[in-house]
């Protein structure tokens, strides 16, 4: 019968057998920026990611920092996990302590915020444009004089955001259609419209030439080279 956990002959496990109890894992919440998402709303929109930091014994120059939830090879398991798997009871504790992943424009991206406002809010737990925009009245009243100023503030300035997310989606639309009314001018008129590829193909085969598997546009060069040649020749 195998020894309890906890009891004291029960041999702890060796690093050789799991090297990665040498390594200082922690892990932590990153703003990455979406680019879909900023482009679609005319500004800075981040989605925030659990990642993890390694760091090496021995080589205090040595760091990796990877999303928490990314698959990867570890040789003495001998299979893929995640990093979150590789190190359930760091990672357990990192969830367990009240990380917080929110999604949005972080308030750093908003000019009008002072760096004092900025710290404030953060102390009220209020990380992104979103969060202050939408503050509920009794926040705002615990929060006291200038709070209701901050939200009219970020109100304003998603208003505006949207109103230049709008604006760009516009411009991309005529320069969409700019540019298709620009290849339908360059485009080469066909003036055997009225003929189909089967019929220009026996043309030119009456005419003695071969044109199976030509495109239409071979087809149509081909008869106009050899309509050429024959005013040559008259």
């Amino acid at each position: 019968m195998a020894l309890p956990t906890s009891h004291p002959l029960r041999k702890a496990p060796k690093m050789a057998d799991n090297p990665d109890l040498g390594l200082g894992v922690a892990f932590y919440v990153k703003a990455v920026e979406n680019p879909r998402k900023s482009k679609e709303a005319g500004r800075p929109i981040y989605d925030q990611k659990e990642y993890v930091q390694i760091r090496f014994p021995a080589d205090n120059k040595r760091e990796l920092h990877a999303p928490a939830s990314e698959l990867h090879f570890v040789p003495h398991l001998g299979r893929q996990v995640t990093y979150a798997e590789r190190f359930p009871e760091v990672y357990k504790a990192f969830a367990e302590d009240g990380a917080q992943v929110l999604n949005g424009t972080p308030l750093a991206e908003m000019p009008s915020l002072s760096q004092a406002e900025r710290a404030e809010l953060k102390a009220m737990k209020v990380h992104t444009v979103e969060q202050l925009a939408q503050m509920p009245d009794s926040l705002i009243k615990r929060m006291g004089m200038g709070a209701r100023d901050m939200v009219e503030r970020a109100q304003a300035y998603l208003t505006a955001a949207k109103g230049t997310s709008e604006v760009a989606a516009l411009k991309r639309e005529l320069t969409k259609l700019r540019k298709q009314v620009e290849a339908q001018k360059s485009a080469p008129e066909d003036q055997f419209a009225g003929m189909s590829d089967e019929d220009l193909r026996n043309a030119l085969v009456d005419a003695g030439v071969e044109a199976d598997g030509w495109s239409r546009p071979r087809l149509i060069a081909e008869i106009n080279a050899l309509a050429d040649k024959r005013s040559e020749a008259a």
